[in-house]
């Protein structure tokens, strides 16, 4: 683990926009890796091509009705 010291958050445009989110959505792990989804929810969020990256848990919820 890294010495993480900042952390992105995001407004969505969709469920409750007063609230600050993680980036992120959901991922088939037996058809791509961690990193790889990381990367691609980025770039399918904020248009991020690149970024430098620290693993630091993984996050499962249900709010807003959907599996992330």
């Amino acid at each position: 683990q890294g010495d993480a010291t900042e952390a992105l958050l995001v407004r969505h445009s969709y469920g409750d926009s007063i609230n600050w989110n993680l980036p992120g959505g959901g991922y088939k792990p037996a058809q791509e890796r961690p990193e790889a989804a990381m990367r691609r929810e980025l770039h399918e969020e904020l248009g991020a091509e690149t970024a430098t990256l620290d693993w630091l848990c993984e996050y499962k919820t249900a709010a807003q009705g959907k599996s992330d």
